[in-house]
């Protein structure tokens, strides 16, 4: 298995589709990926990670509607039997925390569930579009992209979010989940040239209280910040001659981490919001081009003073020692919370 440290496109993509990571809420991107491919756009690359990864290698397999309709086929059994992908537990969820073990879940619901949104194609070299995922080098503290080869392994590394499922070895390599240091890979795509970028991302997602009661909460607050202000950097950074278009994802739900039963109505939403805003860029488009700039360029401010605000938020909740009503119950929400 290569692990990938320079661009493996021979040619410079034009446009990439870019779907960052997001869990359970990854049913969002389904829809805004149906409405890329009702507009018949089709990337020169598709760049995933975590829940971006299996959608992502799904969508770089058939960037078609035929091909969308199979991720909402998956989308809807996963949500009428989630423990195929994340088995449940009877124990709370403070005490899974704790007890000893790589991590709250086995990884092999998850490997099957990837061989589902796969449909057959094994290496990246068997997709019709050229695909991308990222995963975080434990050892070395970096990320990785992987872009040939077999596919299961490096979109499983890309998914396997600490404590909820175990490190995935790769060679002699340890992986954690790609979120945790590109969790929206914007700037692999301006990195490999692609001049339209399609961000497809589900919102401030994975959002922990901001009150800090113990050690777990604290741990909780850093990796948010950590892969917000990324995002946000990245958003900031895009060169004039990039479209970064940012497809909204609507209002998040507040759902516990493992739970998947508003897949179809995320997809729905994921869709129709979509849907609306690349409606509102056509019409920029045939009044003035300069419009369609504008209304980027704003779009980007706004997505960047929501991040850096949000985590500027989040930042003065962390000296917070506001005692909490009922401990034990809150600990079970930390640990439900945790993001994907």
């Amino acid at each position: 298995m290569a692990r990938l440290n320079r661009p493996l496109v021979r040619r410079r993509p034009r446009t990439a589709v870019v779907l960052g990571g997001g869990g359970n809420l990854g049913a969002i991107q389904v829809g805004q990926l149906r409405a890329l491919a009702e507009r018949d756009i089709v990337p020169d690359i598709v760049i995933g990670c975590s829940a971006g990864a299996l959608n992502g290698a799904a969508y770089a397999a058939d960037p078609t509607t035929a091909g969308v309709r199979h991720l909402e086929r998956i989308w809807r059994e996963i949500q009428h039997e989630p423990e195929t992908l994340m088995p449940g537990s009877w124990i709370p969820g403070p005490v899974l925390m704790l007890r000893k073990g790589a991590a709250l879940n086995s990884n092999q619901g998850l490997r099957k569930s990837i061989l589902r949104f796969l449909a057959g194609n094994e290496t990246f070299e068997d997709l019709r579009v050229p695909f991308q995922c990222v995963a975080t080098d434990v050892d070395a503290g970096s990320e990785t992209w992987f872009s040939e080869g077999p596919l299961v392994d490096p979109i499983l590394a890309s998914a396997a979010l600490p404590a909820v499922y175990p490190m995935v070895t790769i060679g002699d390599r340890r992986y954690f989940d790609g979120g945790v240091l590109d969790n929206v890979p914007l700037g692999r795509a301006i990195e490999l040239g692609a001049r339209k970028i399609y961000v497809l991302q589900v919102g401030m997602h994975g959002k922990p209280d901001a009150t800090v009661n113990r050690p777990l909460d604290a741990a909780l607050i850093a990796y948010w910040i950590t892969r917000n202000a990324r995002f946000a950097r990245d958003l900031a950074s895009v060169p004039k001659h990039v479209e970064a278009i940012v497809l909204p994802p609507g209002k998040r739900p507040g759902l516990r981490f493992d739970d998947f039963e508003h897949s179809e109505e995320l997809m729905e939403q994921g869709y129709l919001n979509a849907v609306e805003y690349l409606d509102r860029l056509d019409a920029d488009d045939e009044h003035d081009l300069s419009d369609r700039a504008d209304r980027l360029r704003a779009d980007a401010k706004r997505m960047i003073d929501e991040l850096v605000g949000k985590v500027t938020e989040r930042r003065a909740g962390i000296s917070s020692t506001e005692p909490a009503a009922d401990e034990a119950a809150e600990a079970g929400e930390s640990a439900s919370e945790a993001p994907v």
